[in-house]
């Protein structure tokens, strides 16, 4: 029982750290790889090529960095509702589904191991920990 407390205390204090993360990194452009999948996605819009370099014009020197989207082109089909959204919202929203994903994860894991299903908890802040 005091493993069940610990976990869920722990597993509190892991979602309220990445909620807050979350917001805070959503203010921040290219402080992830979504920003690289958000340009990928702004560029199929816009008609470019999903792995088109950015032109950065900084003090009369212009750069070239390479967008560094190397995923398979149905990945950006498959975020493309994340468009719609500025990059703040969209960011949050990712997170918010990958957070969704890690509880299925957890589900799928315990679905077949009905003697775990007393170690839900720890199992869950384990998961949540990686």
């Amino acid at each position: 029982m005091r493993l069940k407390k610990i976990s869920l205390c722990a597993l509190v204090i892991i979602f309220m750290v990445y909620i807050e993360r979350t917001f805070v990194a959503s203010g921040y452009y290219g402080t992830s790889d979504f920003y690289r999948f958000y340009e990928s996605i702004l560029f199929y819009f816009s008609g470019q090529d999903i792995y088109s370099n950015v032109i950065v014009v900084l003090n009369d020197s212009v750069r070239v960095l390479t967008n560094g989207n190397l995923n398979p082109p149905f990945f950006t089909l498959l975020l493309w509702p994340f468009h719609y959204f500025n990059y703040s919202h969209a960011y949050e929203l990712w997170n918010t589904l990958l957070m969704a994903c890690l509880l299925i994860g957890v589900y799928l894991v315990l679905r077949p191991f009905p003697a775990w299903h007393k170690n839900t908890v720890p199992i869950m802040a384990l998961f949540a920990l990686y």
